[in-house]
Formats: structure tokens, C-alpha cells, sequence
């Protein structure tokens, strides 16, 4: 038997890691939150295993979620994990600094559980 589907996720909002997880529970991945970008670091780094999947949130308190993209790619033990960052910009500058500190993905906040889901390949079922 495989180990089931994770991913970390970093929000410093509680609400939002709450909709996160469930949503991710839709599709069978095994959530981690964290609600900074400190905490979530020092997790990944202790991980025999990277999770597939970092989702995180730009603006947070102790380590933002910018910094935490910068040093996970610094680290080639987490090359092949996918990184989604969500934030409220729509900013064109604010977007490729996220997509240049190494992030795959940008989700604008608010998003749905959909738009997630789309973007780790699992599009909503047709009515």
C-alpha cells in the first residue's frame, strides 16, 4: 500500500488553513498546516521525505512566505516539490517575484476550492 497524497500548507489565517485542508481532503491529500513560514521550514527540513506539494500564503508574520519560497528552493532536496503561492494581489510585479523566488503556481485570494483543485489537476466534476 502507498503512502496517501500530502502537501504543507502555511497561512496565517486559521480559517483559510481550515478551508485548505478540507479541500484538500477532497481529494484524498493528507494536509500539514503551519501558520507561518518559520515553523513550516523547520518541518520541512526534518521530513525524511519532501511532501509533493507546499501551498503557501505570501504575507505572514515571522517568515513570509516569499522568504520561505526562496530558502525551500535553496535546498535541493525539495526540487521536484510543486510550490502554489496564494495571495490578495493581482500585482504583475508581485506575481513574478513570486514566480522568480521559485514559485510554480499563483492563486489570487480569494480563489475556490475549484481553482485549487484545477491546479493540482483535479478539475470540478460536470453536473
Amino acid at each position: 500500500m502507498t503512502e496517501p497524497k500530502t502537501a504543507v500548507i502555511v497561512d496565517d489565517d486559521p480559517v483559510n488553513l481550515d478551508i485548505l485542508t478540507m479541500t484538500l481532503e477532497l481529494i484524498d491529500v493528507e494536509a500539514t498546516p503551519f501558520e507561518n513560514g518559520q515553523s513550516a521550514l523547520e518541518h520541512l527540513q526534518t521530513r525524511a521525505e519532501p511532501p509533493p506539494v507546499l501551498i503557501v500564503d505570501r504575507m505572514m508574520p515571522e517568515m513570509d512566505g516569499l522568504e520561505l519560497v526562496r530558502r525551500v528552493r535553496a535546498d535541493r532536496r525539495f526540487d521536484a516539490m510543486r510550490i502554489i503561492m496564494a495571495s490578495a494581489s493581482v500585482e504583475p510585479e508581485e506575481i513574478a517575484e513570486a514566480r522568480a523566488a521559485g514559485a510554480d503556481d499563483y492563486l489570487t485570494k480569494p480563489y475556490g476550492p475549484d481553482d485549487l483543485l484545477a491546479l493540482l489537476g483535479h478539475p470540478p466534476e460536470a453536473d
